[in-house]
């Protein structure tokens, strides 16, 4: 992906032929929508009422991922002194813009100590700004404008140099106080697909779920997550496939059951609700035969 200028992009949207306009986005690496378009152009007019100093429009990237995760921005400016990002929002509540906005610093938080979180809503045409203490607050274009002047642009070949994975990936055994105290977040990706499994767990019918991705993608993590948030209803059992290491030890002292695959056969599958068989790629085949065929039972 290639940093453009917003002011660009919106009038090739605008001029270009659909076949050239293509070309153009396929060029910067972008993916957007003709509505995303639609609302950038909004916040383009708010900002030029105030400043049409073209430099403020530039060294834009949009609608950049994570990779790995796939954890997606709108709108992300790099500088030495501090990062911004907008978010674009046709509609939306205060609830979410400050859930969104919260999760968009802790990820940045990891580059640089000064975030600046803006939402932009076009039905209202209204401003929002995660403040210093976590709280979202009404702010005037002004003041996106003053923090796009001020701000000492990075020169970058990818944006994708910034991100350490290791960061922001918590592992629940390796990184068990964070997974603990909560001091993580699942990406909307991952949040669906656990509704969907809770939902299906809670459904009261017999299921067996996989969940499945490349290395570094936080399965394990978004399988803790989805004990965590049933252990409470469910009699749950997770099965790792190898040696438990101390993270795991700390999750047993604080309730979890958590045993070594080795150990399965001292346990009655029947006591529990819901069996996890963690680092599947690591079982025998004939353990994960015997294993369905008790589940079944």
């Amino acid at each position: 992906m290639e940093s453009i200028s917003i002011l660009s992009l919106v009038q090739a949207h605008c001029s270009l032929s659909p076949v050239d306009y293509d070309t153009f986005i396929k060029h910067y690496g972008i993916d957007i929508s003709s509505d995303e378009v639609a609302d950038l152009t909004v916040l383009k007019k708010n900002m030029f009422q105030i400043l049409p100093f073209v430099n403020i429009y530039s060294r834009f990237y949009v609608g950049y991922k994570i990779k790995h995760i796939s954890k997606e921005f709108d709108l992300l400016r790099f500088g030495d002194n501090c990062i911004l990002n907008i978010e674009l929002k046709r509609s939306s509540t205060v609830e979410k813009i400050k859930k969104q906005l919260t999760r968009n610093h802790y990820y940045l938080s990891h580059i640089n100590r000064v975030i600046h979180n803006f939402c932009f809503v076009v039905d209202t045409n209204t401003l929002y700004k995660l403040d210093a203490s976590g709280e979202l607050e009404e702010v005037g274009f002004e003041l996106l404008v003053q923090l796009l002047t001020n701000q000492n642009l990075l020169n970058l070949d990818s944006p994708d140099c910034l991100f350490n994975p290791s960061d922001y990936l918590v592992s629940p055994s390796n990184s068990t106080d964070k997974f603990i105290n909560n001091q993580y977040f699942l990406t909307s990706h991952q949040e669906s697909i656990r509704d969907q499994v809770i939902s299906k767990i809670t459904s009261r019918t017999n299921a067996f779920i996989s969940i499945s991705g490349s290395a570094g993608t936080g399965k394990t993590l978004l399988t803790y997550d989805i004990v965590k948030c049933i252990q409470n209803t469910k009699r749950t059992l997770i099965v790792h496939c190898g040696q438990l290491n101390n993270g795991h030890i700390q999750l047993v002292r604080n309730g979890w059951n958590i045993i070594p695959i080795k150990s399965l056969r001292q346990y009655d599958l029947i006591n529990f609700d819901v069996i996890v068989v963690d680092e599947t790629q690591r079982i025998y085949p004939k353990q994960l035969d015997q294993l369905i065929a008790d589940a079944k039972v």
